[in-house]
């Protein structure tokens, strides 16, 4: 059997499914918010031997040939409201969390696409593993003064971006729903106050055009998005124009950098991820982010790479072997 957790709503990974079926691999797919039961956990000095259930499905851990993280959690919770006395609770909470830790661990062990709670990263400790892989960065800049940032700016020649330091937050206002995007900074306005919330700027590049990279088991599958033309997506391509759609064509890295995507992946053990990039006006290829459950959809269907049957026969090659 064939691990799968996503969520519900996720194309990319029915797509994936289909495949499976094709095969006859048999999967089970594994939602945030499905009932988990533990039934036992054995630990010996033969080894370990864990079962339990979800939505009524037995699962025994020794027949999973492989996982595949693609979004989501475990959705292993367990109600602690009837217990009053607040030090028991928390006890109860942290006896958990170290059940927790542990499925994840022993889950992790398997033959695995992505690793099981680790759907987010920290950007911070990516650009600085993506230095020291040999990638160029835009300079980056944390501050929570507005005095420093008004520094900072006065001193890129082609301004300044604002991006969010954690991942980007959805919201849901009057029943809309919103996001924040990266934005190109003109002005600071003088009534901001100058004790500020932890803000993130980099210096804005100027770029030919836009890199989306499909990293999977050092492989790369990279798409030119010419996002330049368009004053909607000319800063972020993500701000997408569905009535004028960026130019995505089919996109070759050069092998050196591909020999550092390489390396920026087995330096922060990640076997699979959507990876962001730049080419700038004198040519640089400079990295922005990685994102180890980025949409990959936007990356196979204009370049036909295929990349749903290439996920399919990885799991196909776990449950095989």
């Amino acid at each position: 059997m064939i691990l799968i957790f996503s969520i519900p709503d996720d194309r990319s990974t029915f797509k994936v499914c289909e495949w499976l079926d094709f095969y006859n691999i048999p999967y089970f797919l594994i939602f945030s918010k499905d009932s988990f039961v533990l039934h036992s956990l054995s630990i010996t000095s033969k080894g370990n031997h864990l079962l339990f259930s979800l939505n009524n499905q037995n699962i025994d851990l020794k027949s999973v040939k492989g996982v595949w993280y693609r979004r989501g959690r475990l959705p292993y919770r367990v109600p602690i409201t009837n217990f009053k006395n607040d030090t028991m609770r928390q006890h109860i909470k942290e006896e958990n969390q170290h059940f927790y830790d542990f499925m994840l661990v022993e889950i992790n062990k398997l033959p695995h696409i992505n690793q099981l709670g680790k759907g987010n990263v920290n950007k911070l400790n990516i650009l600085n593993a993506a230095v020291n892989s040999g990638l160029y960065i835009p300079h980056t800049f944390i501050t929570n003064r507005k005095d420093k940032i008004i520094e900072f700016k006065n001193k890129q020649k082609s301004g300044i971006i604002s991006k969010t330091i954690a991942e980007i937050p959805m919201l849901d206002i009057d029943g809309s729903k919103y996001s924040t995007s990266t934005v190109l900074i003109n002005s600071i306005d003088d009534k901001l106050s100058n004790d500020i919330g932890i803000t993130l700027v980099q210096e804005a590049i100027q770029k030919e055009f836009e890199i989306r990279t499909f990293y999977f088991f050092g492989q790369c599958y990279s798409m030119a998005i010419f996002s330049q033309s368009n004053e909607r997506t000319k800063v972020d391509f993500r701000n997408y124009d569905n009535e004028k759609p960026n130019r995505n064509i089919p996109f070759q890295l050069d092998r050196e950098t591909e020999q550092k995507i390489k390396n920026l992946m087995e330096s922060i053990d990640m076997n699979c991820g959507s990876i962001d990039f730049i080419k700038s006006v004198d040519g640089k290829i400079i990295f922005l982010e990685v994102n180890p459950v980025g949409q990959y959809d936007m990356v196979s269907y204009p370049c036909n790479y295929n990349l749903h049957h290439l996920i399919a026969q990885k799991l196909k090659e776990f449950y095989e072997q």
